[in-house]
């Protein structure tokens, strides 16, 4: 309208003249002819059958094309373009040369078919999987939205494009996503990657070059893993019973719910020679000693597998119970959920062996070992004949955030929202729970764990300053369980918690190795098996009677924890208890740990970016895949003194022997890795002459991206270049 009046009238109208046309069109052409009237009071519709539709394109209509922007128009007021801010002039257009126009005539003559897209993750059925993999390489699936497990081990024949989502985190994961497209010597290969609004993915946006032909080192564990030799261990034992006993390698039932359970622990018990020399001549020498311990984890009612039999046990006859209630209801609605919970029975029945075992943490996986839990479907769920087939598995560290209550899963097009923390199978057991209080100093921070809340008496247990009672945090190792309904996935992110820092929570004793370098102390003291705490730092309300949690509190009274709204056990039952406590998520990583303790003193904005710094230096010095080790700040007193120490450790359970390395009673060791450290900040030009900041040249990577506001190269430079009298540090 601005446009044509200043075509008409040499001068353009204000909105006010603009509104009030507009209104007296409105009012005197389209209402008054009842083409449109009033809806409801509240707004206008159309009338359908006093308009007509034509193309844009038709041959009934006089069509033009604007001089300036080219905008194909059938709409023509005095020849002013309709197009936004464009002072074009509209002439006559011929339509039919409309028909040499590639993009004309691909709109008009494509087919339209649909777009198929699935999910392709661990977390489906292996039938289910190999369904789509099938469909896929026919044709019938368009795309496979997958997971990391894509990377390796899956034929999909002649792929053609790659989209990553995002920037994997190190090149060996670049190279595995990418080239799964162009295999065939015949095809051509493409690999599009997305890059988000984050440090890590912008970084490699900028030099890609760096991800595409970045190096990558050959994976190296240590044998002696305790974790790993264990699962080994376990294997053995079952294939040498399987190999003598064949009728009882099938399914859960065949085995473990068969009279063959028994026959394998007797097995064990006996200590068979032939088995007994495959243990001795494949376990690594200075493990031999622990072979008559974990023989007896195997067979006692104490070690995993038991677990395992009694929690399969308790839920069948849970669930047998609750389908014997809603078919004695005679409800119809009762009925159809009971078959569900039968179907449930036989699923977990029908389970083959070696895939139970290992989803149970008793056999060894294609991977490192992690203390996996899963996050089990409702047996009451309409559609659990279908949910039932998932497999949603995760490590603890990441179930605790990831799987909490609350939290949504997105699996095979469904979206699922956890809701209880499954109990122990035995009763009057209850899960592994420790209280905790953080130091109120901000020097130390340190959390103080103990089996009641008498233990910690007040006070931190490292500098003695007073704490802040928080409460107490339960292991979940039993898993979880999702809402009885599930949701059609859409495009909106799914809500989940976030796990906090990891804390050191060890005792500190192990082989300690000094040095003195250039005047400054350094001690390196290495443990086995020291323990680390990763915890959900969101509160949670959890019905300690059948487990159902919350993570807001809504109707829940938290000073009496009395909720007066009735909730639901997994199963559909009503829960007669409404008092809820107030916990926390929390997860014990065991693995090597080595303490490096500096008498040389550095302010507490300094100690997170040297951490890092030492980091890249063992990386670099041992060559170590850098996310195969990471570390947490701790507070420790030495000679009565406190003072910050840096704690590094393998992120593998049960250690790889990579922190194990460092020094090694080698003070060239030790200065190795400064030297190391010191090369990756002072090389790296971030930040400016000083430093201020990092990047992924230096500090940064994948697994930090938390805390990269915090960190600077500058800081760590000036720390380490002081120890290592380097002449640039100096004032």
């Amino acid at each position: 309208m601005t446009k044509l009046t200043e075509k008409m009238n040499g001068t353009p109208w204000d909105r006010g003249m603009i509104n009030d046309f507009l209104l007296q069109l409105w009012e005197n052409v389209f209402v008054r002819n009842e083409s449109i009237e009033t809806y409801d009071n509240v707004g206008y519709r159309m009338l359908i059958d006093e308009f007509m539709v034509y193309s844009a394109y038709s041959d009934d209509l006089e069509t033009f094309v604007c001089s300036k922007c080219g905008r194909i128009t059938a709409k023509n007021a005095d020849g002013v373009c309709p197009e936004f801010r464009c002072k074009g002039n509209l002439m006559p257009f011929d339509c039919s040369s409309l028909k040499k126009n590639h993009y004309f005539r691909v709109y008009n003559e494509l087919d339209i078919a649909d777009l198929i897209v699935k999910e392709h993750t661990a977390q489906l059925d292996i039938e289910t999987a190999k369904q789509y993999q099938d469909k896929f390489v026919n044709k019938e699936i368009n795309v496979l939205s997958c997971s990391t497990t894509f990377e390796m081990g899956v034929d999909v024949g002649d792929l053609e494009t790659v989209f990553m989502k995002n920037m994997p985190p190190s090149p060996a994961n670049y190279i595995q996503r990418a080239g799964r497209a162009g295999r065939r010597t015949d095809s051509a290969a493409y690999a599009l990657t997305f890059c988000r609004l984050s440090s890590h993915d912008l970084n490699f946006y900028r030099y890609p070059e760096k991800m595409i032909k970045g190096h990558i080192l050959p994976p190296s564990f240590k044998v002696t893993n305790e974790k790993i030799v264990q699962r080994h261990l376990n294997a053995c034992c079952l294939s040498e019973f399987f190999r003598l006993v064949p009728e009882s390698f099938a399914t859960v039932e065949g085995f473990v719910l068969s009279e063959y359970y028994d026959k394998f622990r007797d097995y064990i018990n006996s200590r068979p020679d032939g088995l007994m020399k495959i243990l001795h001549d494949s376990i690594p020498y200075e493990l031999h000693p622990k072979i008559e311990k974990w023989l007896d984890d195997l067979s006692s009612d104490n070690g995993k597998l038991y677990e395992a039999y009694l929690q399969t046990v308790n839920d069948i006859e849970q669930l047998e119970n609750y389908a014997k209630e809603l078919v004695d209801s005679g409800s119809p609605q009762n009925l159809k959920t009971a078959s569900n919970v039968g179907y449930a029975v036989n699923t977990i029945k029908d389970t083959d062996i070696l895939s139970f075992l290992s989803r149970k943490s008793i056999l060894p996986k294609y991977g490192f070992p992690v203390d996996s839990v899963e996050l089990f479907t409702s047996p009451a769920s309409y559609g659990f004949r279908n949910t039932s087939k998932l497999r949603l598995s995760r490590d603890l560290a990441i179930a605790i955030a990831e799987y909490a209550p609350d939290s949504e899963i997105v699996a095979d097009g469904k979206l699922y929202k956890s809701r209880y923390i499954k109990l122990p199978p035995r009763k009057n057991h209850a899960l592994i729970e420790h209280s905790f209080a953080i130091c109120t100093n901000p020097e130390c921070g340190c959390i103080n764990t103990a089996l009641n809340r008498a233990e910690i008496r007040g006070h931190c247990r490292i500098c003695n300053s007073e704490v802040e009672e928080m409460g107490s945090y339960i292991i979940p190792q039993y898993g979880f369980v999702s809402e009885v309904r599930s949701k059609n996935a859409t495009t909106k992110k799914p809500d989940r918690t976030y796990r906090g820092d990891v804390h050191y929570i060890g005792n500190s004793v192990g082989k300690t190795d000094e040095f003195t370098i250039n005047e400054v102390d350094i001690s390196v003291t290495k443990t086995k098996d020291d323990e680390l705490l990763i915890m959900n730092r969101t509160p949670f309300y959890m019905c300690r009677s059948c487990g159902y949690a919350v993570r807001k509190k809504g109707g829940i009274n938290e000073i009496s924890r009395y909720s007066k709204e009735q909730h639901k056990t997994n199963e559909g039952r009503p829960c007669i208890n409404k008092t809820f406590d107030k916990v926390y998520l929390g997860h014990e990583l065991k693995t090597d740990v080595a303490i490096i303790s500096i008498s040389k003193k550095f302010e507490k904005d300094q100690a997170l970016s040297v951490l890092y710094a030492l980091l890249e230096g063992v990386s670099a010095y041992y060559s170590i895949e850098r996310k195969d080790i990471s570390g947490c700040l701790y507070y420790s007193r030495n000679g009565g003194k406190l003072h910050n120490v840096f704690v590094l450790y393998d992120t593998v359970p049960g250690g790889a022997g990579h922190v194990s390395r460092i020094a090694n009673g080698s003070a060239a060791g030790m200065l190795g890795v400064l030297k190391e450290a010191y090369k990756v900040v002072a090389d790296c030009t971030c930040g400016g002459e000083d430093g201020n900041g990092a990047c992924y040249s230096c500090l940064c990577n994948y697994e930090n991206q938390r805390v990269h506001d915090r960190l600077n190269r500058g800081l760590a430079k000036k720390y380490l270049g002081e120890i290592l009298n380097e002449k640039d540090n100096a004032d």
